[in-house]
């Protein structure tokens, strides 16, 4: 745990909302550049470019709180530092959960209207 605790800390926000912008705004350009008639097997190269990108942004946020968890446990119950492992490591779950949740869309909804 290089980094400040800090920034571990918001580490699983940070990454959902790097998620975020990666496919709402490559949705944006998909959407204008026409490439849900691009047919890529059974689904459009549309779809298919958001799915992969949801489903790139879940491991980086399992291995943060693995990784948070694993460092956590290093510390005595009362270090500053694995309090905020602790807290890094819950914020890392809820974005994995808001990641799933936020994008899970992504296969179900119209790709553009």
């Amino acid at each position: 745990m290089k980094a400040p605790g800090l920034v571990w800390a918001i580490a699983g926000f940070v990454i959902w909302s790097a998620a975020f912008v990666t496919i709402y705004s490559l949705h944006g350009i998909g959407c204008a550049s026409g490439w849900e008639a691009i047919r890529v097997g059974p689904t459009s190269l549309q779809r298919l470019v958001q799915v992969l990108l949801w489903v790139a942004f879940l491991p980086p946020l399992v291995a943060l709180a693995l990784r948070l968890r694993r460092v956590r446990q290093q510390f005595p119950a009362d270090a500053a530092r694995r309090w905020l492992a602790l807290v890094g490591e819950t914020i890392a779950w809820a974005g994995l959960a808001a990641t799933l949740i936020t994008f899970a869309s992504t296969i179900t909804a119209s790709v553009c209207i």
